[in-house]
C-alpha cells in the first residue's frame, strides 16, 4: 500500500477531538511503535506510521473515523499491540486504545463480563476469579486483550478444553465501522443486554471476524462482551517466587501432571480419549524444548537439563493433563478414569515432572510465562492448524520433518524434533496446533532459513495436505492469502469485496487482511 501522509489540516482537526497531549507525531514516539518482538524473521522495525492518537471514548473513535474519511487518511485500530499484527502501513494513522481500559461490567449470575479494548487477560481474569469465574486466556499471554482475541485476531487457550475459543465466547459488540458509523451486534442492539452476540436477523460474526478476525482491517471495536466459566479455584492464587521464576501451589482439588508415550500416536489416543471421557479442565502437548523454556529462569539451565537429557525424556510425546473438582469423590473418580486410559496407551508420568508443576499451573491458568520473556535469541511459529483433533494433531509430525532439515544443517535450534504444541477445544470438539522453532536473528543464513521453513510449513504443506489454512498465514502476505484462495473457492476475494462495501474508501488499515486488489475475479 503506497504511504499516506498526514497533512497540517488533517492533524488539527484530529488534535480537536482528543486534544493536544493525545496526538502525536513526534518522530521519537512514532518509532516505538514501530518495535516488533514476535516473528520478525530479521525485521526489528515495521513501517512507521504518520501519527499517533489515543481516543477515550467511542464517541471520539467515531469522530476520528469520520475525519480519516474525509482526509482519505488510513488508520489501524492498536490494544495491547500484540507483534507483527499490531504494526500498520506506512504513513497510516495509529489509533491507540490504551485510554479505553476499563472493566464496564461483570454479570455473575450471567457469566458475561463487558470490557474496553485496553483491558487485558490478567486485569479480567483477577476480577472474575473473585466472584467464581474464570477466562480464556490465549496462548500469547495475560498481557494480551480480550477484546481483540475476540473480535479482531485469534488465539488460543490451554484451558480451551474447558474455557473454550474466543471467537466463539464473543457475546456482542460495540463495532464503529470503517465509515464511522456505529453498529451494536446481537441482544445488545435489541434490548441493550449483552447476551447473545447474534439476532435477530442474520448474523455478522463471519463478517466481523470469520475465521482468524480483521486485524484491524474492519474498523474499530471499542466494546466486547465476553462469555465466561465456572471456576472451582481460590478466589485470589497465592504466587510466591520471584522474577522470572514466580511459582503457586495447586489448590487442592486440582490435579495437574505431565505424561509421556511411547509413540506420538499413543499421545494423540491418550487426548481424544480423555477429551471424550469429559473429565479434564485441560489437556495439551507441549514441545520437547518450548515446554521446559517456559519453566527454567535462564538460558544456562535449560541447556544444562537439556545436556543432562532430563528435557527429551521429560517431554517426549508429553501430554500435560489438569483435573478440577468440587468434592474429593469427584476428583478420585475423574483421577481413576485418567489412569485407566494413560495405562491403555502406555503412558508414565517421570519424575522430573514433579519439578516443574509448582509453575505449571501459574503457565497454564494464568497464561503467564514469565521465564519465556527473557530469552536471547528469537522464537518463531509456524503452521497454526484449526480443526478435528485427529486432522490438526497429524500436522505435527510433518512439521517435524521438515524442520528436520534445517537443523541437520545448523540453521535452526536442535529442540529435539517436536516442538509442536497442540490445544484442545471446547472437550475435544477440535483442536490447535503451532510448530514451534528457534533461530538465530544474528545470522543472516539462520534468518533465511526460518523464513523459508515458515513458508514451506505453513504455506505449502497445508496446500499439499489439504490442511485448513493455519493462523500463521497472515504472516505469510498476500501471495499466501492468493495461494490458499485459488485452492478455496477464492475466499480472499470475497474478503475484498466485504471489505469494499463495508469501507469504500479504504481507510481501516487491510495490511493483514483483505489484500486482494481483484474484487472483479469471476
Amino acid at each position: 500500500m503506497e504511504k499516506m501522509a498526514i497533512d497540517e489540516e488533517a492533524y488539527n482537526v484530529l488534535e480537536r477531538i482528543v486534544g493536544p497531549e493525545n496526538i502525536s507525531k513526534d518522530p521519537e514516539i512514532l518509532v516505538s511503535y514501530r518495535f516488533n518482538h514476535g516473528f520478525a524473521f530479521g525485521h526489528i522495525f515495521y513501517p512507521e506510521p504518520g501519527a499517533v492518537i489515543l481516543p477515550g471514548s467511542t464517541e471520539e473513535v467515531q469522530a476520528i473515523v469520520k475525519a480519516c474519511n474525509k482526509y482519505k487518511l488510513r488508520f489501524k485500530a492498536h490494544s495491547t499491540g500484540w507483534g507483527l499484527l499490531g504494526t500498520t502501513s506506512e504513513g497510516s494513522l495509529v489509533m491507540d486504545l490504551r485510554r479505553m481500559n476499563r472493566i464496564l461490567k461483570i454479570d455473575e449470575k450471567n457469566q458475561f463480563a463487558v470490557v474496553e479494548p485496553y483491558v487485558n487477560w490478567a486485569q479480567l481474569q483477577r476480577e472474575i476469579m473473585k466472584v467464581g469465574l474464570n477466562c480464556s486466556i490465549i496462548g500469547a499471554g495475560a498481557h494480551c486483550s480480550p477484546l481483540a482475541s475476540c473480535t479482531s485476531g485469534w488465539g488460543h487457550s490451554f484451558t480451551g478444553t474447558f474455557t473454550g475459543y474466543n471467537g466463539r465466547n464473543l457475546l456482542g459488540v460495540e463495532w464503529v465501522l470503517p465509515t464511522g458509523e456505529i453498529l451494536r451486534l446481537g441482544s445488545r442492539d435489541a434490548v441493550g443486554e449483552y447476551f447473545c452476540a447474534d439476532g435477530p436477523g442474520p448474523s455478522l460474526r463471519g463478517i466481523m471476524r470469520g475465521f482468524m478476525g480483521a486485524f484491524g482491517g474492519m474498523g474499530v471495536f471499542t466494546k466486547a462482551a465476553i462469555k465466561l466459566s465456572y471456576w472451582a479455584g481460590p478466589p485470589k492464587s497465592q504466587i510466591k517466587g520471584k522474577s522470572p521464576r514466580y511459582t503457586c501451589d495447586l489448590p487442592k482439588n486440582f490435579f495437574a501432571t505431565a505424561y509421556t508415550f511411547p509413540e506420538w500416536q499413543n499421545m494423540v489416543n491418550a487426548m481424544v480419549k480423555i477429551c471424550d471421557a469429559e473429565i479434564a479442565y485441560l489437556v495439551s502437548h507441549g514441545g520437547t524444548a518450548t515446554l521446559p523454556f517456559t519453566v527454567v529462569p535462564s538460558n544456562k539451565e535449560f541447556y544444562d537439563l537439556w545436556d543432562a537429557g532430563m528435557m527429551t525424556e521429560m517431554a517426549k510425546n508429553n501430554l500435560e493433563v489438569m483435573l478440577v473438582s468440587d468434592s474429593p469423590e469427584e476428583l478420585k473418580f475423574k483421577k481413576m478414569v485418567l489412569d485407566e486410559i494413560i495405562a491403555e496407551e502406555k503412558g508414565f508420568s517421570p519424575e522430573a515432572v514433579k519439578m516443574f508443576m509448582d509453575v505449571f499451573y501459574l503457565g497454564t491458568v494464568m497464561a503467564d510465562r514469565c521465564a519465556v520473556k527473557f530469552r536471547a535469541g528469537s522464537l518463531g511459529t509456524s503452521m497454526g492448524g484449526q480443526g478435528a483433533l485427529d486432522n490438526t494433531s497429524s500436522q505435527g509430525p510433518i512439521g517435524v520433518a521438515i524442520k528436520r532439515k534445517y537443523i541437520n544443517k545448523g540453521l535452526l535450534m536442535e529442540d529435539g524434533h517436536d516442538d509442536a504444541f497442540i490445544m484442545t477445544i471446547e472437550g475435544g470438539c477440535f483442536g490447535y496446533l503451532e510448530e514451534m522453532f528457534n533461530y538465530d536473528p544474528a545470522d543472516e543464513e539462520s534468518t533465511k532459513a526460518a523464513t523459508e521453513y515458515f513458508i514451506e510449513a505453513t504455506i505449502e504443506t497445508p496446500m499439499k495436505h489439504h490442511f485448513t489454512p493455519g493462523c500463521m498465514v497472515p504472516f505469510g502476505g498476500k501471495e499466501a492469502l492468493e495461494s490458499f484462495g485459488n485452492a478455496m473457492y477464492n475466499f480472499d476475494v470475497w474478503q475484498a469485496r466485504v471489505k469494499k462495501a463495508f469501507d469504500p474508501n479504504d481507510v481501516s488499515d487491510r495490511n493483514f487482511y483483505a489484500t486482494s486488489e481483484d474484487t472483479d475475479k469471476k
